[in-house]
């Protein structure tokens, strides 16, 4: 709690108890008849109970709006008094002072009911709040006019005439305050409210009691002054006043949905039961009244119209709940429809993501296909922001035996651990190919010297030259386990240091490999820039020549050659029927 908060709460403490002690005093001076004491003790307690409201306003939170009612009502109270003291003692028997010190006096209940209206619109959702005010109304409606009736019938000299209309329209209006009251806690239980409510409700249901009581003797032509009833109502302006200044009320929900929100149609036939039953009840009693001469014809008939016009609110009241109903279900299948219009957009988008993921990737290693490698270079080249480019390409040796001697899904592992190796050299500006069979592309962007091109090509080649340990399960040999010395010849060419036509640089790159191929035991790279001439001129004139080379260099039984022996563990195959 801050300082501000502790100087506030130390001001409210010390009000409240000056405005006690001055109830005190007036209760004391209203027994013994000290008109002086209590005629200026009176708007002294009505001003602190305005002043103490003033200060609680603004911790009342979302209450602050009942709070402000409650604090003009008292504050009209306040200038009653004031008005009460100059008629008294300044303008004494003027007409003018009295008519105005008596209405002043009835107009605080029409505040307080819009303070109570206030609190129960926070406290209930709409439709509730909406049948609180029907509900109020129709019985303060049925009340007062059953009670003028009665009111005749006791006093055969009561009418009800213009010079009578605000006493009149004062008891309607204590009438449905005391309902309001009532209603309220009737409808949302005594559990749904703190100490500062029952305080407040307690005060003004007790406070428009004995309005009511006063309007009623009044009308009877009997005394309706007394010194306790002055003494009472000083009591509730200082119970309202101090209320409020205990601290903010509860927030709490008053439902957890509208009554006539459920969707289960008996609730809705229970409340139309319910209105039928009320309307019924009140028409069979207005016309046992008249029957037993309590109320005259026009009084029973304003009854009836009052118990059909309670009817018809509520079946507006139903309407506008079957409406919002609609509505709640347009916006949750709106939402639904969304939601799966969204599910589907998800799978669409996931769906195009797959697609193009098999339509750019080798099925097999997981690695940029041909098609996709050849746009993606291609890409690369037109970009012009990775310049110079290093092309390298790569060629398995020895690698058909393993297929035509342990099986394809075999052959399969080996590849797939290739792919797998060249995907991770452990350097970002390399991008692996696999262009078909065993043979794949990688391609080293933004390779600004010759030791980097060298480095990456001595990398390729180590990891190539690791040992591939192979676990397969078929049907037709069962179980194999198996460990694979391959080895690879590496090619490599520059963009644009070679040439600046991508078709070229791929021949070039395809010219230095087949110069090395099979020529190491060991996986080996060459660079086009460091063939010689010869050998360059050779390559353009007959690339062929490399290939059948290649095939000659398995020995005729199925030997590896002697470039290759101890290179695989693989007896290669007398045919030679494609990689």
């Amino acid at each position: 709690m801050t300082y501000t908060d502790r100087r506030n709460n130390r001001i409210l403490l010390i009000i409240a108890i000056v405005m006690a002690l001055f109830w005190v005093l007036f209760a004391v001076a209203t027994i013994l008849e000290l008109d002086h004491v209590y005629n200026f003790a009176s708007p002294i307690i009505s001003f602190l109970a305005t002043f103490l409201l003033f200060i609680a306003i603004k911790d009342m939170g979302i209450y602050a709006r009942v709070a402000r009612w409650f604090m003009i009502g008292i504050f009209v109270w306040f200038l009653g008094d004031i008005a009460w003291v100059i008629e008294t003692y300044l303008l004494p028997e003027n007409e003018v002072m009295g008519f105005l010190t008596d209405n002043l006096y009835l107009i605080p209940d029409f505040f307080y009911v819009v303070g109570l209206l206030s609190y129960a619109k926070i406290r209930f959702q709409k439709n509730d709040f909406r049948l609180l005010i029907v509900d109020a109304f129709f019985a303060a409606a049925v009340t007062f006019v059953a009670s003028q009736g009665i009111f005749q019938y006791l006093n055969p000299n009561y009418k009800m005439t213009l010079e009578n209309f605000n006493s009149i329209l004062y008891f309607f209006v204590t009438v449905f305050t005391l309902l309001v009251v009532f209603l309220l806690l009737l409808k949302s239980g005594l559990r749904n409210h703190a100490v500062p409510f029952f305080l407040l409700g307690g005060a003004v249901m007790l406070n428009e009691v004995l309005e009511t009581r006063f309007t009623a003797m009044k009308f009877l032509g009997k005394e309706s002054e007394s010194v306790i009833l002055d003494i009472l109502y000083m009591l509730f302006i200082v119970v309202i006043s101090m209320a409020f200044s205990l601290g903010k009320l509860r927030d709490v929900q008053m439902f957890t949905e509208s009554r006539m929100g459920n969707k289960k149609s008996f609730t809705r036939r229970h409340f139309q039961a319910i209105c039928a039953a009320n309307a019924a009840l009140v028409a069979i009693l207005a016309v046992c009244l008249h029957i037993a001469r309590v109320l005259n014809e026009n009084a029973m008939f304003f009854i009836v119209i009052i118990a059909m016009a309670y009817l018809i609110m509520c079946k507006s009241i139903e309407a506008n709940v079957l409406s919002e109903e609609l509505i709640e279900q347009q916006k949750n299948e709106n939402s639904r429809l969304e939601q799966m219009v969204e599910e589907k957009t998800r799978e669409l988008r996931e769906m195009n993501v797959y697609l193009e993921k098999i339509s750019n990737t080798d099925a097999l290693t997981g690695l940029y296909n041909r098609r996709y490698g050849i746009e993606y270079f291609s890409g690369l080249i037109q970009n012009g922001e990775n310049y110079p480019i290093a092309l390298y390409s790569l060629d398995l040796n020895y690698f058909k035996p393993i297929n035509d001697n342990y099986g394809h899904d075999m052959g399969d592992v080996v590849l797939r651990e290739v792919g797998h190796r060249l995907a991770n050299l452990g350097q970002k500006r390399c991008t692996a190919i696999r262009i078909g069979g065993d043979e794949f592309l990688v391609i080293f962007r933004n390779a600004s010297n010759k030791a980097a091109v060298r480095n990456v090509g001595q990398l390729i080649a180590t990891r190539m030259d690791e040992p591939i340990h192979a676990h397969v399960i078929s049907e037709e040999k069962g179980e194999l386990d198996h460990t694979f010395q391959i080895s690879a010849s590496i090619g490599v060419a520059e963009f644009p240091a070679d040439t600046a036509d991508m078709d070229t640089l791929f021949k070039m790159a395809d010219q230095a490999l087949y110069q090395i191929k099979h020529k190491h035991e060991k996986s080996a790279f060459l660079l086009y820039s460091e063939m010689s001439e010869k050998q360059k001129n050779e390559g353009m004139n007959g690339e062929s020549s490399e290939g059948s080379s290649e095939k000659q260099s398995e020995k005729p039984d199925g030997e590896p050659s002697k470039e290759t022996s101890g290179k695989s563990n693989v007896e290669p195959s007398r045919e030679a029927n494609g990689k």
